[in-house]
């Protein structure tokens, strides 16, 4: 298997004759984008990702929302959390949750734009 690909990437419409060079992409990048991808497969996942890109939500306020059970919820919650893309911040006993940072956010509005495309 050859590793430390170099891949030209044309940036923008095909008349631009700019690439982009991704030096030494190496299979744990491609691995780590691909579970990454995975993340968004999940219809109950991008529900609660949606969700959270408006404010904080709490398990319970979540449930609410979506109309599934804690367990459900909390198990979702952890796969995203290990994948960084959502935080929980502590308040006593409750836990709010909240996207990461940014890019997930972007990930978001750049999936619906393209679903919404005609």
């Amino acid at each position: 298997m050859k590793t430390n690909l170099i891949i030209d990437v044309p940036l923008g419409n095909k008349k631009e004759i700019e690439t982009k060079k991704f030096d030494k992409m190496s299979d744990k990048m491609y691995e780590e984008m691909a579970m990454l991808l995975q993340i968004f497969s999940d219809k109950t996942r991008l529900r609660i990702l949606v969700l959270l890109d408006y404010r904080e939500y709490t398990v319970t306020e979540l449930c609410e929302k979506i109309n599934i059970s804690k367990s459900a919820i909390s198990h979702q919650l952890k796969i995203l959390r290990d994948a960084r893309m959502v935080k929980a911040r502590k308040v006593g006993k409750n836990s709010f949750y909240s996207l990461t940072d940014d890019h997930v956010a972007k990930i978001l509005e750049t999936t619906i734009e393209h679903v919404r495309e005609e």
